[in-house]
């Protein structure tokens, strides 16, 4: 009997650890890609890091030409928990997050942070690895957070990030 349980407790495990990849990356569309619109057009991944997007549609990435555009969008501010930005001082492109994201890759966000904004209390927390691991690095400021430049040990360095109360 006790074998049985250990068999049915692996299988269960590995059926997770499959799912894992799209639920990580912040949803999907059934076949791990990421849908992305930019002002309402369907757009190339490749124009995620000089607009500004955010995720609150699983599975898609919605961006703009404005921040202000964004932030009109079904009042995505309310609910995120840190805006990402490429460069300093709030410059240049920018990813608003509601959820975790275990792969910046998937949303062509991967090392190109500079900046960011921590809102609605949240705590996020950075990691250089992709799946939250501290291999090489995480970093974590205090809840509420605005920073203008995260530090030549952390700038371009963040492939993961998670709200960590």
């Amino acid at each position: 009997m006790h074998r049985r349980s250990e068999l049915i407790a692996v299988l269960a495990m590995s059926f997770i650890v499959a799912l894992v990849p799209v639920a990580a990356a912040g949803g999907g569309n059934g076949d791990g890609t990421i849908r992305v619109t930019l002002d309402g057009d369907t757009a190339e991944l490749a124009d995620v890091s000089t607009a500004h997007c955010h995720d609150a549609v699983e599975g898609t990435l919605t961006c703009f030409r404005s921040p202000a555009a964004r932030d009109d969008d079904v009042e995505v501010l309310s609910v995120a928990y840190v805006v990402m930005y490429v460069d300093a001082s709030y410059g240049g492109g920018s990813l608003t997050l509601t959820q975790p994201v275990a792969n910046l890759g998937v949303y062509a966000f991967n090392d190109v942070t500079t900046s960011f904004k921590s809102l609605n209390g949240g705590h996020p927390k950075f990691y250089a690895d992709a799946n939250y691991s501290i291999g090489n690095g995480a970093w974590q400021w205090s809840a509420g957070a605005w920073v203008t430049n995260v530090g030549s040990g952390a700038n371009d360095r963040f492939s993961s990030v998670k709200d960590v109360p």
